[in-house]
This record gives C-alpha cells, sequence and structure tokens, in this order.
C-alpha cells in the first residue's frame, strides 16, 4: 500500500489547538510548546515529516517515536497531554473498479 505525505501537522495540547506547522516547507522548523509538565521541542525535517525531539515526560516514549508524516500518522505524549496528527490530502485505500 502506498503512503501519502501528509500536508499539515496539527499540535494539540490538553484538547486544544496550540500550532499548526507546515510539511510541505522545504525548510528545518522547531516549535516550542507547553506541555502540561513542561517544555517540548518538536522539529519538521523539510522533508515531509515531524518528530519529537525533546519532552519533560519521565519515559520519553514520545521522543523515541518514529517520525509522523502520512494522514493519519500520530505522535503521543500523555504525560504532557500532547498529540500530533497529521492530516493532508488522499486516502491510504486501494480502489476497486468495475
Amino acid at each position: 500500500m502506498h503512503r501519502t505525505r501528509g500536508t499539515v501537522a496539527v499540535v494539540q495540547v490538553d484538547g486544544k489547538v496550540v500550532a499548526t506547522v507546515d510539511l510541505t516547507l522545504r525548510e528545518p522548523q522547531t516549535l516550542r510548546i507547553t506541555g502540561l509538565l513542561g517544555p517540548l521541542v518538536i522539529a519538521a525535517d523539510g522533508k515531509g515529516s515531524i518528530r519529537v525531539v525533546e519532552s519533560t515526560c519521565p519515559d520519553q516514549i514520545c521522543v523515541h517515536t518514529v517520525p509522523a508524516r502520512s494522514p493519519g500518522d500520530q505522535i503521543i505524549c500523555v504525560p504532557n497531554r500532547m498529540v500530533i496528527i497529521i492530516e493532508g490530502k488522499g486516502t491510504n485505500t486501494d480502489a476497486l473498479t468495475q
């Protein structure tokens, strides 16, 4: 199955959108946000993916999660109540023709 690239990463903290990141920009971007436990650093690589590079959570699961890049991909930091959701055009389903 071919995975399409996302166009926008929506960053939420405690259910509220705190930032959107344009993943189509071809330059690296760094975003600093504040979660429930403290600051997080999020980086878009300029190639269509985004990841958490620093977090104040104890287990660092969000930091070790693979970068998100396709619509529907998510990165979640439960202790900080932060989620990154990738949105974009297209779907990841196969079509059948008659």
